[in-house]
């Protein structure tokens, strides 16, 4: 692209125009300078409001969607409307730490079989460790863990390092690297896209890292309700398309075992409403199996030809 620049800063918004007041000045006052910061908004009851917060910051360019996309829909049209070679991803909930973003950009430049590398994130109100990058195991047991979590920083994370997968919403890529895998997945709407599509970026050969001292504070939610059942069935069936797509096929009958039978009934045991949850899930999996298989035995090709592999 003509006069892109090196990196665009995108910055997902929904409902909360005073974090995002102070989310996007942190935004602005990054070191790297050759940027454009674009801010997506989905539609809440606040948005006239948001818009007010990035008028008020000239270099913001302000992208509104029709609808409530959820995160993977969001970052999708935030990524797609950027013109840098690079893309940091973040939310409105996210405070950066002024060279963040130029640290991130320098490391990727450095290590270009890096596909996607974010720094610590630390608790805004506690200032301990949320994350120095995850780890994940897809067995009969699913565990998807970052390291550090609720530790204080001691130094322990001072070196770069290989991840399984990085928070999504504090994490630099690559654009040529989103436009090959496509982005996020849509139908993610939220909870473990992040996950599933650093196991995509591996399987192109590249590279998950954990960069020192790009820094970011997030103000994590406390308690509170129990999510939505929209929500609900969203972490379900995300979990449930995970395994059709990237789990080792020994793991898929103990997995089927836990959290579909055992699963099942248990939900039956609680309310009819987390039963039906639970089946819906499920459902929405199984009607879009032969698809989602299509797409693993892609996924294994391409990982097999990133190894060197026939």
């Amino acid at each position: 692209m003509a006069d892109a620049p090196a990196v665009s800063i995108v910055v997902l918004s929904y409902d909360r125009p005073e974090e995002l007041a102070q989310a996007l000045a942190s935004v602005v006052a990054q070191t790297v300078r050759d940027r454009e910061i674009l801010v997506v908004d989905q539609p809440s009851p606040t948005s006239e409001r948001i818009a007010a917060v990035v008028a008020a910051q000239p270099e913001a360019r302000l992208i509104s969607t029709s609808g409530n996309l959820g995160f993977a829909g969001g970052i999708n049209v935030a990524w797609r409307a950027a013109r840098g070679r690079f893309v940091y991803l973040s939310e409105d909930d996210i405070i950066l730490a002024n060279d963040c973003v130029e640290r991130l950009a320098a490391f990727a430049e450095r290590e270009p079989d890096c596909g996607m590398c974010a720094g610590p994130i630390f608790d805004r109100a506690d200032g301990r460790i949320l994350s120095a990058g995850g780890e994940v195991t897809l067995r009969g047991v699913f565990r998807a863990t970052l390291r550090g979590r609720g530790e204080r920083d001691t130094g322990q994370f001072a070196e770069p390092a290989d991840v399984a997968w990085l928070p999504a919403g504090a994490a630099l890529a690559r654009r040529d690297v989103l436009e090959r895998l496509g982005g996020f997945r849509d139908e993610f709407f939220m909870y473990l896209e992040d996950v599933e599509i650093a196991l995509r970026i591996r399987a192109l050969g590249l590279r998950v890292r954990y960069v020192p001292g790009a820094a970011v504070q997030h103000s994590p939610a406390r308690g509170g309700a129990a999510p939505p059942p929209d929500v609900e069935f969203h972490k379900l069936k995300n979990l449930y398309t995970l395994y059709a797509l990237h789990a080792p096929a020994r793991a898929w009958p103990a997995f089927v075992a836990r959290y579909g039978v055992m699963e099942g009934l248990r939900s039956l045991g609680r309310s009819r409403e987390r039963a039906w949850l639970h089946l819906r899930a499920w459902g929405w999996v199984l009607l879009r199996l032969p698809r989602l298989l299509g797409e693993r035995r892609v996924l294994r090709r391409t990982a097999r030809a990133a190894r060197g592999e026939r």
